[in-house]
Order: C-alpha cells, then structure tokens, then sequence
C-alpha cells in the first residue's frame, strides 16, 4: 500500500515537471518569435525625436572611402615609380653628352662676361700702378692674386725709386686678341698721382694695355701690361642740323618755348604737363625742380613744314647752377604743335 502511494507521488511529480519544461518551452519559442518579428519591423523614433540610424548608409559610405583609399594608394605609387625611373633609366651616350657639352657652353658663356674681365682687369691696374719706394715686396705680394708665376717671377718691374699712387682707373673697352683663343684685351685710363718729396705732388694720366686670359677656374693677366695712346676720338664728325620744312619766323614761338624752358627749370610737374600735348612722353619730361635755372635763350631757329601743325625749334640756351653761379651752355631741339593761337611741346631731344 505505501509501496503504491510513493510510485503514484513520484508519477505525479514527474507529470508536473513535464508541464513546467512544456510551458518553459513554449515560452521561449514565443519570445524568440517576438524578437524576429521586432527585428523585420521598421525602426522607429526613439522618445526624444532622433532619428535611428541607417545601417545600410553607414556601409555604403564605408565602401567609398575603401575605394577612395584605393585609388589614391595606385595614384601615389604611379607618381612615384615613374619618377625614380626618371632617375634612374639609362641615357644613350649621346644624350649624356649633348648635355655636358651645352652645360660647359653655358658655363664658359655665362662667366666670361664682359663686366667680369673689365673688373678684374681694372683691379690689378689700381695695384699695378701703385708703388712705394723700396716697397718691392709689398708690391708684389698685392699682385700676385692677378698675375701668372712667370710675370710674379719676373725681376724689377719696377725700380722703386719713388712712390706713385693709382687715384682713379677705369675699364673702358674690351677686344678678344686678335690671335684668337680666350685672350682678351682691357684699355683702362688712369690718374696717377706722383710723390716727388720736397718737390710737391704731381698728376698724370696715361692708359694701360692689360691682356687677360680666361681659363677654366676663373682669370690671369696673361702678360706684362703695356703703357699706350688710345686715341679714338674724330672730330670730323658733325652733327647734322638738317631739318625738314621752311623757316619761320622765331618771335611767334620764341615766348611758348620760353614758358617751357622755365616751367622745366624751375617750376613743379604740373605746369610742364600743361604745356604738353596729349600724347607726349612725360618721362622725358621730369621737373628738374631749381636745381639748375635758365639763364637765356641764346639763338632760336624755328622750322614748319607746309600744311602741317608740327614745328621744329633747335635752340641753344645758358642756364646757371646756382651752387656756384657758373653758366653752362646747353642745346635741344623741340617738337611743338600748333592748336589755333597756342603751342604745345610734343618732344623734346638732344641735337
């Protein structure tokens, strides 16, 4: 009888049991149920208004930028590679050397300018020409920057008797020797001025003949310089006057010319414009504000050509540097126009 109670409590128990794992069971189908329905619906606003946020965006804009990053890698890797084999690529024989050769012609172009070699040449004449008595050493030694070894080495280039002193030198003009090759010649004017102790200080010209050598580190004098007469002046030339047109009579337009030159001398820039035409150069026409004054008007030739408003003036005047009152004579030639009763400077040139 017991034996029969206790395995019916244990039959009822388990059924209970069973119940329970059955409703449990259920339970948990309904809510993962619950969840994949929750998770196909759409998202919904949450309670403060903001919007959820897009998840498929939130890919897409992932996408580009991993294609951006791409594409920019590739482009920078292109640029690179073909610029090291740029540097790196082998260039024919030829080419290497068409570049040393232009690069050699621009160097040997670009140092031997003229400015370069008067320098030089002007510099070793102002210690060339200048010496003191029993100062051999010293005279020496400042050339030797410019000189080659055989003209250093050279004995007695000078006496030192006396003392002299290069004041003032000048490079005046160069010409390749006439032998050829990187020879060139420099005619420099001096004044040299002479101590002869109790006798005073005398001063002298003279012009120096100084050959330089252009090599491939920089400049020598290539010999001794010579002393020489330069004369290059001819004074046969004339300056031509001629002017196309017929006289005038000056005394119309002498009082227009007048009011210029005055105006140019002696007043501000406003003035000279106005006696200007429209289209003249009024940089050629700068106040010279009173730093000198006109003095007169010495002579006044006037010309015009028929049926035509231009006149030309050719004048020759005397104005006065008022530092030291001396008078100076000038010469110009004018350009006027003529507009009804009145004139107007259209140029104005040296004759």
């Amino acid at each position: 009888m017991n034996l029969f109670k206790k395995k019916r409590g244990e039959t009822e128990v388990k059924r209970k049991l069973g119940k329970k794992e059955d409703a449990l069971h259920n339970r948990g189908r309904e809510q993962e149920e619950k969840t994949e329905k929750e998770d196909h619906k759409t998202p919904k606003w949450d309670r403060k208004g903001r919007k959820p946020k897009d998840d498929s965006y939130v890919l897409r804009k992932n996408r580009f930028m991993k294609v951006f990053r791409a594409l920019f890698w590739m482009l920078l890797l292109f640029v690179f590679g073909r610029g090291l084999y740029q540097i790196v690529k082998p260039q024919e024989a030829s080419e290497l050397r068409q570049i040393i050769t232009e690069f050699k012609a621009e160097q040997e172009e670009t140092g031997n300018t003229p400015n370069e070699i008067m320098d030089f040449a002007q510099d070793f004449a102002k210690e060339y020409l200048s010496y003191e008595k029993g100062g051999e050493q010293d005279f020496k030694s400042r050339i030797a920057p410019y000189v080659t070894r055989r003209i250093y080495n050279t004995g007695k280039l000078y006496t030192f008797h006396s003392t002299a002193k290069a004041n003032y030198v000048n490079a005046y003009r160069m010409e390749n020797d006439k032998k050829g090759g990187d020879i060139y010649n420099v005619y420099i004017k001096a004044e040299i001025e002479y101590d002869k102790g109790e006798e005073g200080v005398t001063y002298a010209g003279c012009t120096l003949k100084v050959p330089v050598a252009s090599t491939q580190t920089g400049y020598c004098v290539a010999a001794l310089p010579v002393f020489m007469q330069d004369v290059r002046q001819d004074n046969t030339y004339s300056t031509s006057q001629t002017v196309s047109g017929n006289e005038i009579d000056s005394s119309i337009i002498e009082p227009s010319v007048k009011n210029f030159l005055e105006a140019y001398y002696s007043q501000d820039q406003s003035m000279i414009n106005y006696l200007l035409t429209q289209d003249a150069d009024k940089n050629k026409f700068i106040a010279i504000q009173n730093r000198y004054k006109l003095k007169k008007i010495e002579s006044i030739k006037t010309y015009q050509e028929e049926n035509t408003a231009m006149i030309t003036c050719i004048l020759t005047v005397r104005i006065v540097d008022p530092i030291n009152d001396e008078e100076i004579g000038q010469e110009y030639t004018l350009t006027l126009m003529q507009s009804n009763d009145k004139f107007y400077v259209k140029d104005m040139n040296i004759v």
